[in-house]
């Protein structure tokens, strides 16, 4: 249920080849085991309402989410800059993303809540992940226990310190509904039998809205089903009213 995987490696910035790499760096993935153990109910815990707000603005985008990646980095100390890159990309797709709609999210944070993510984003970089050298000197480190950014935005692992000993980032990175589509043109057939999708099971408490997206009233509900198909819900209200409503993760 636990793999490790070499991820992109490190290298210097003032490498002249571009395969001219100053060490690796490791992923460990439990995706598998995450899947196993939410395998009975059929789906994992989705973000909460406020969060997915800010993932998803638009109300298709929070319907019949995917959890597509968990797990933690390994860094040994002394690391050069990871290689840029982006997470999800391809050469060959045609749904790019558009602007302003993020589709694919990387959640990262560190187990010590002292500790600082050093990771490095180029904003606004969205280029199917072909870095350029204006890319490498146009990236700004972020600065936050905790952070969220843009799958499809090129970004790198930062440097490691001599003496820190090996460090790791906590990750797990999400798919919204409407992006699971083009999803599967851009990662392979057996990579996508390990994505779980998220929601809520029957018999979970739940906040429903009862007064839909423009003008939101939240009541306390238990869930009674879930549509397969759809990614609706039908929950009975704290007054016994059983209501469908969308399937607002």
């Amino acid at each position: 249920g636990i793999f490790v995987y070499a991820a992109h490696p490190s290298q210097r910035d003032d490498a002249e080849d571009d395969y001219e790499y100053s060490g690796p760096r490791w992923y460990v993935t439990c995706t598998e085991a995450v899947m196993r153990h939410y395998e009975a109910v059929g789906v994992a815990p989705p973000p909460p309402a406020e969060m997915q707000e800010i993932l998803w603005p638009r109300p298709k985008d929070r319907r019949k989410p995917w959890l597509t990646e968990m797990g933690w980095t390994l860094v040994p100390e002394g690391s050069e800059p990871q290689v840029m890159h982006a997470d999800i990309c391809s050469s060959e797709a045609d749904k790019s993303r558009r602007p302003g709609r993020g589709r694919y999210h990387h959640f990262a944070w560190k187990p010590n809540a002292t500790d600082l993510c050093t990771t490095n984003v180029v904003p606004g970089a969205f280029s199917e992940g072909c870095a350029t050298w204006e890319d490498y000197n146009n990236w700004t480190q972020v600065r936050g226990n905790a952070i969220i950014f843009d799958s499809e935005m090129l970004h790198r692992g930062g440097i490691t310190a001599p003496g820190s000993g090996w460090t790791s980032t906590l990750t797990l990175q999400v798919c919204s509904g409407s992006g699971w589509p083009a999803l599967h043109e851009r990662v392979s057939e057996g990579l996508m039998w390990y994505t779980q999708q998220m929601g809520w099971e029957e018999g979970a408490a739940v906040d429903a809205n009862v007064g839909g997206p423009r003008a939101p009233s939240w009541r306390r509900a238990i869930v009674e089903r879930r549509d397969e198909t759809t990614g609706r819900y039908t929950v009975r209200l704290d007054s016994g009213e059983a209501r469908r409503r969308l399937g607002r993760q």
